[in-house]
C-alpha cells in the first residue's frame, strides 16, 4: 500500500524558481500609425512597419540634356556673331588703308565698305572675299573731282596675288567740270550742262567788234588713257548749227579752235594697272569706268602710274 504522503490529494510543493514578468501590452487606438512608436513607453518599443516604401522619383535627364544644348547652341551663336562682327571691322580698317594708299585719298574719312551679306569668317578661311564694295566720297584725278564707287570680285587675301575683276566708277557732277571745259574758251566758261548725252558749255567769241554767246555740245569718249571730248553740235547766237556748217562759215576762222576735239590725260594720274574703258553722261554726272583687271596687290604695283 501506497505511503499517504504519495496521496495526490496532498498539495504540491510551491515552485521557488524565479519567474519573468511581462509589462501589459497597450492597445493602440485606431487613429495610431502603424509604424509610430509610443513616446510613453519608457522601453522605447517599436512595432513592425508592414506598409510599402514611397517610389523613388526618377531624375528627369532628357529634359536636363536638352536645356545644356540649348544653352551650348545660344553661346556657340552668340560667339560666332561677335567673331563675324570683328572680323568684318578688321577688314574694313585694313581695305580703306589699302585704298587710301593705292588711290592716294587724304584720309579714309567718306570711305565706306561693304563686304555683302556672306560671312566673312569662311571667306576668310577659303583665302578670298566674294565682294568688296567701297563707296568714296571724295575722289580726285588730276583737275577732276568727283566721288567713286570700287567693286571688287573674288579678292584674293594673299600680299602679291591679282585681282582679275575690279571697276571703278568715277562720278563728275557739273560743277566740278568747270576747271576741265574752262580750256575750250580763253574767256569764261558762262555755263556747263548735262543733257542729251553730251555736255554743253557755253561762252562768249568775239567776232570783229561783236560778241556772240556760243553753246558746244561735246560728246565725251575714252581713248588710250585720254578723256576725250569732240564737240557735236553748235549754237551760235540761238542758231544751232552743225561742226562743219560752222566751220564752212564766215565764223569758221574765229570758231576753227572751239570745233577741235580735245584730250586730258587720265592715266597719268592713276596706277598703270586701271585703265580708262569708258565714259557715260548721266542725267547729273560724267561718269568714267576704270578697268583694273589684273591688279596686282602691293604697294609697289600701285605707286607705277600710267601714261597716255
Amino acid at each position: 500500500m501506497a505511503e499517504p504522503d504519495e496521496y495526490p490529494t496532498r498539495p504540491y510543493p510551491a515552485d521557488e524558481q524565479p519567474t519573468e514578468e511581462f509589462a501589459p501590452l497597450r492597445p493602440q487606438n485606431s487613429g495610431d500609425r502603424p509604424d509610430s512608436r509610443d513616446p510613453r513607453d519608457p522601453r522605447g518599443q517599436q512595432t513592425i512597419d508592414f506598409t510599402e516604401p514611397a517610389p523613388k522619383r526618377k531624375r528627369k535627364w532628357g529634359r536636363t540634356v536638352v536645356i545644356v544644348l540649348v544653352v551650348l547652341a545660344l553661346l556657340l551663336v552668340i560667339g560666332y556673331l561677335l567673331a563675324e562682327r570683328w572680323v568684318r571691322g578688321y577688314a574694313s580698317d585694313q581695305v580703306k588703308a589699302e585704298v587710301v594708299t593705292a588711290l592716294e585719298l587724304p584720309s579714309d574719312d567718306g570711305v565706306d565698305v561693304d563686304f555683302g551679306p556672306a560671312s566673312m569668317l569662311l571667306q576668310v578661311l577659303s583665302g578670298s572675299i566674294n565682294d568688296v564694295e567701297l563707296d568714296i566720297e571724295e575722289f580726285t584725278i588730276g583737275e577732276l573731282t568727283g566721288s567713286a564707287n570700287v567693286v571688287a570680285h573674288d579678292v584674293p587675301l594673299a600680299e602679291g596675288a591679282t585681282i582679275n575683276d575690279l571697276t571703278i566708277d568715277f562720278a563728275i557732277t557739273e560743277e566740278n567740270l568747270g576747271a576741265l571745259v574752262s580750256t575750250y574758251s580763253a574767256g569764261a566758261v558762262d555755263d556747263v550742262g548735262l543733257d542729251d548725252g553730251m555736255v554743253s558749255i557755253t561762252t562768249d567769241v568775239d567776232v570783229l567788234a561783236f560778241t556772240l554767246p556760243v553753246t558746244l555740245g561735246l560728246v565725251p569718249s575714252a581713248s588710250g588713257g585720254d578723256l576725250v571730248f569732240t564737240p557735236e553740235s553748235v549754237m551760235v547766237n540761238g542758231a544751232e548749227l552743225t561742226v562743219d556748217e560752222v566751220a564752212d562759215s564766215i565764223f569758221g576762222p574765229v570758231a576753227g579752235p572751239l570745233l577741235e576735239p580735245r584730250s586730258f590725260c587720265v592715266a597719268a594720274q592713276l596706277p598703270e594697272s586701271l585703265v580708262l574703258a569708258g565714259v557715260e553722261v548721266t542725267t547729273d554726272a560724267v561718269v568714267l569706268t576704270l578697268d583694273g583687271e589684273g591688279t596686282v596687290l602691293t604697294e609697289e604695283a600701285f605707286a607705277a602710274k600710267g601714261s597716255c
